[in-house]
């Protein structure tokens, strides 16, 4: 069986103390070895565009590693960024936009 593992973030990720929760909280996931793993966006209340870049270099940073990551549940404001930015949002290199 893979390993699977879930994440949620939550809050304010422009802020400096939440974007370290963030490392801290992928990167002890990291260590674990996971092979499958969810990122759940639903607490975040706000991003801009250093948060969601580092979320998406620590995303990469996975999906280089053959982990598969899914970004689950995304508020519909970061969702129209994503889309907008074309940010795959699922699978090792799947998009969900055409």
């Amino acid at each position: 069986m893979k390993h699977q593992d879930t994440v949620a973030l939550v809050g304010d990720l422009r802020t400096d103390d939440q974007r370290k929760k963030t490392r801290t909280a992928l990167e002890e996931i990291w260590d674990t070895g996971v092979e499958n793993l969810d990122i759940d966006l639903s607490g975040v209340t706000a991003m801009d565009f250093d948060s969601l870049t580092e979320l998406l270099e620590i995303r990469n940073r996975f999906i280089q590693a053959e982990t598969r990551v899914e970004l689950k549940n995304i508020p519909l404001r970061i969702n129209r960024i994503m889309h907008f930015f074309r940010v795959p949002v699922s699978g090792i290199h799947d998009s969900q936009y055409p």
